[in-house]
C-alpha cells in the first residue's frame, strides 16, 4: 500500500506502520509505504497568473505557499485548465492552419505532459513551485520538450525512403564514421540499453525524479547528435543506414520511456 501524502504527515505515517506491527500484521507493516513528497508551491509568478494577491514582500520569494487560510486555494481543474489556456495560445501560434478540434487536443496532450513531468522532476526532498513558462518551455527541461524530440524522431522516419528504413534495420558496422561520431553513437546506445534498469532503480528508491533526469538527458543526447549529423541529408548510403539505425533504436525506447512517465506523443508540436 502506497499513501502519496506530504512529508509533513511523515511522524503520523510511520506511527500507522507500526500500529500494525504491534497489532499482530508484520507483512501489511512492511509493505506499508509512505510515498512521502515535499511541499507543493507556486511561483510569484504564477499566483499572479491564477489571479490571486501577493502579500507585501512575497514578491521576491522563489515560492509562495498554498493556503486556504489565506485565500490561496488552487483547484486542480483551474490549473489544468489554465495550461490548457496557455498551450492552445502556443500551438495556434505554430499552426495557425490546423482545425479546432484538432487545436484542442494537441494542446491538452502538451498540457498534461507539462504537469505530468513538473510533478515528477523534482526530487522528493525538494519543495515544487509550480510556474506555467517553465512547465510548458519547448526547449526546456520539461514535459514538451520529450514530446518535441520524439515528434522529431517520427518525422525523420516519415520522411526516409522505405529501402533506407530497410537498409537501417540491417545496418551495421560502425568503423564507416569518424572516431568523434563513433563515440557519441555509443554513449547514446549505451544509455538506451539503460532504459529497464532506470525504471527499476525509480520504483525501488520511490524517487521518480530520477527517470525524469534520464528521459531529459536522453533527449539532449540525441538532439546534440543529430544537430552535428544530419540523417536524411547524409549522402553516403551506408552512414545514412547507420544513422537511421540508431533513430529506430531510440524512437522505441523513448516511446516506452514517455508511456512509463505517463505521456502522450503528439503528431507535431
Amino acid at each position: 500500500m502506497y499513501n502519496v501524502i506530504d512529508v509533513r504527515q511523515s511522524y503520523l505515517q510511520n506511527l500507522i506502520g507500526q500500529v500494525l506491527a504491534q497489532m499482530g500484521h508484520p507483512r501489511e507493516s512492511e509493505n506499508f509505504v509512505h510515498f512521502s513528497y515535499e511541499m507543493v508551491a507556486l511561483t510569484p509568478a504564477c499566483v499572479r497568473e491564477m489571479g490571486l494577491k501577493l502579500e507585501p514582500g512575497e514578491e521576491g520569494k522563489p515560492y509562495i505557499e498554498v493556503s486556504g487560510r489565506k485565500g490561496r486555494a488552487v483547484k486542480a481543474d483551474d490549473l489544468i485548465s489554465m495550461l490548457n489556456e496557455k498551450s492552445l495560445r502556443e500551438v495556434r501560434s505554430r499552426h495557425p492552419e490546423l482545425a479546432e478540434g484538432e487545436a484542442l487536443k494537441l494542446a491538452r496532450a502538451i498540457a498534461v505532459a507539462a504537469l505530468r513531468y513538473f510533478m515528477v522532476k523534482f526530487s522528493l526532498n525538494t519543495v515544487i513551485a509550480f510556474d506555467f513558462k517553465e512547465a510548458l518551455n519547448f526547449e526546456g527541461d520539461s514535459g514538451p520538450y520529450l514530446q518535441y524530440t520524439v515528434v522529431r524522431l517520427n518525422s525523420i522516419l516519415k520522411k526516409a525512403a522505405p529501402a533506407d528504413t530497410q537498409a537501417a534495420e540491417a545496418a551495421s558496422g560502425l568503423d564507416l564514421l569518424d572516431d568523434k561520431e563513433k563515440e557519441i553513437y555509443w554513449e547514446l546506445v549505451l544509455h538506451l540499453s539503460l532504459l529497464e534498469t532506470q525504471v527499476e532503480f525509480a520504483l525501488a528508491e520511490h524517487e521518480l525524479s530520477s527517470l525524469a533526469a534520464y528521459a531529459y538527458g536522453l533527449c539532449q543526447k540525441f538532439n546534440h547528435y543529430y544537430h552535428l549529423y544530419p540523417v536524411l541529408a547524409e549522402k553516403d548510403p551506408r552512414v545514412r543506414a547507420l544513422r537511421l539505425g540508431l533513430v529506430l533504436l531510440f524512437k522505441n525506447q523513448a516511446e516506452k520511456l514517455l508511456s512509463v512517465l505517463g505521456i502522450e506523443i503528439p503528431e507535431r508540436m
